[in-house]
């Protein structure tokens, strides 16, 4: 998706062009892909203050993913389900993994059958039959270098393989499928100064909270 596009879309909220530079980069990118954002933003809708993450549907609307006191069950998913998905687990139903975003409160999901998954990680192939557990929302452990075991498992809310290891030669966490590069995007972000904005990004992980303005 087109950073034009984009910034047309967050115009009918009264977000200006810079509060939405001022986006973390990597959010910019999801977005372009039409993915969720990682973090929640924070803004004001006729003076009244909003959280939220952002992401954009595959006809090109902008979707607003607001923060939540409570689930909200859209997929009717029973109790036993919703508690394993407030454990940190991935439930399946009708060939939808469904995981949930507690910082939302919302449940994402995807259709098993749309997820690509790899030949090789690291030049390790992968089994028909673990390609079936990484389609369950199951991890996987391959084994590595000096049988230095890889942790593998596709990962709904960041809509990406998440790989874990503890070999030294590769980073901690890596993730193997999110190549998508918006250039426009760095090439736009890059000619923008730096300005003040009255914008607050919210950190999910719990790391200090970044202020900017929002110019509207």
């Amino acid at each position: 998706m087109k950073i034009e596009d984009m910034m047309d879309q967050f115009a009918k909220l009264n977000i200006s062009r810079e509060a939405v530079l001022a986006f973390d980069k990597e959010d910019l990118k999801r977005m372009s892909n039409r993915r969720i954002t990682n973090n929640i933003y924070q803004f004001e809708i006729q003076g009244k203050k909003q959280e939220a993450k952002f992401s954009f549907n595959k006809e090109g609307k902008l979707m607003i993913h607001p923060k939540r006191q409570e689930i909200l069950n859209t997929l009717k998913l029973s109790q036993k389900q919703l508690d394993s998905l407030k454990n940190g687990e991935t439930v399946m139903k009708n060939g939808n993994l469904i995981k949930l975003d507690p910082s939302i409160n919302e449940l994402l999901h995807i259709e098993a059958k749309k997820i690509i998954i790899p030949k090789k990680i690291k030049g390790i192939s992968i089994s028909q039959e673990q390609k079936e557990e990484l389609l369950k929302g199951k991890e996987i452990t391959l084994k590595g270098e000096h049988e230095i075991p890889i942790k593998v498992k596709y990962d709904v809310a960041k809509a990406d393989f998440s790989v874990k290891t503890q070999d030294p030669k590769m980073k901690q966490v890596l993730k193997i499928s999110d190549t998508n590069k918006d250039m426009s995007i760095n090439k736009e972000i890059s000619k923008e100064k730096k300005r003040s904005f009255s914008f607050r990004k919210s950190d999910n992980a719990g790391k200090k909270e970044k202020s900017r303005g929002l110019k509207r």
